[in-house]
């Protein structure tokens, strides 16, 4: 699915563990629910995503600045309620 827009999808309980995400909009997907584990998330555009009860099991993101701003300001504190997040690694460019 690499260099996809599946901007405001429902992709809701499904099962894209090791997917090849990379470059694909998401923006406004809603993802609640989906085994992300392994997935290839680089440059992805996770904007107004839905990542409630998301499996991020060795996911790699590669966030920028906007975002990396946004973390620390707690402005996705509501989004990121019951992550599974071991094992992710988040890159702040």
């Amino acid at each position: 699915m690499r260099n996809t827009n599946l901007s405001g999808a429902n992709l809701r309980n499904t099962n894209l563990s090791h997917a090849n995400l990379r470059n694909t909009n998401l923006s406004g997907a809603n993802l609640r629910n989906t085994n992300l584990s392994g997935a290839n998330l680089r440059n992805t555009n996770l904007s107004s995503v839905n990542l409630a009860q998301v499996y991020l099991t060795g996911v790699v993101l590669l966030l920028r600045q906007e975002a990396q701003t946004r973390l620390k300001s707690g402005g996705v504190h509501g989004i990121l309620t019951r992550l599974y997040l071991l094992h992710l690694y988040l890159h702040l460019d």
